[in-house]
């Protein structure tokens, strides 16, 4: 796949997350709000608002982890790096934990993909399969491999630049 491509595909991918992320924040600041409300004057109780809490904030903190990921911007414990001074053997350190992690990543989407396809619980109020709620790990899950495949393959196979943790700036695809 052209860099070009890449970079296309990249751009859209975090415009997407952060989209779904502003979006389910935004509905469950509108959910809370209106809870407190029907609290605060006695109105009925809504329980449907319940389902589409736990629906929202699944899918922001499952798209907000997968953010992160392309952005490096989990935290790292980078004591044994840091105290390297040889560069082979930093980025040997850094090759190591990223396949560790994407051997990480690899059972939780397998294990999202089985809960996923075993779901069998609808949700009381919608009747909505419950698969909806767990589709946000498989979903990030993807991106994350995604996005560790692409800095293991920028790694092993010759591009110059990684990033650091927390950079704005995750993958350079260089030519």
């Amino acid at each position: 796949m052209p860099m070009r491509a890449l970079r296309f595909v990249d751009h859209w991918v975090a415009r997407a997350l952060r989209a779904t992320m502003l979006a389910c924040l935004v509905a469950l600041f509108l959910l809370v709000t209106f809870i407190v409300l029907t609290r605060l004057f006695s109105w009925p109780s809504a329980g449907w608002t319940d389902e589409l809490v736990e629906l929202f904030f699944a899918w922001l903190i499952f798209s907000g982890v997968a953010s992160l990921w392309r952005e490096r911007g989990h935290f790292a414990v980078t004591l044994l790096a840091d105290t390297v001074r040889s560069a082979r053997v930093r980025k040997v350190l850094d090759d190591g934990a990223e396949l560790a992690c994407l051997v990480f990543l690899l059972v939780f989407t397998y294990q999202s993909w089985t809960f996923i396809v075993n779901a069998s619980e609808a949700s009381p109020v919608f009747s909505i399969s419950k698969a909806y709620w767990y589709a946000s790990t498989l979903v990030a899950g993807a991106i994350m491999i995604a996005y560790s495949l692409a800095r293991l393959g920028n790694s092993l196979f010759g591009a110059s630049g990684k990033t650091q943790p927390g950079s704005k700036e995750p993958i350079r695809y260089e030519a």
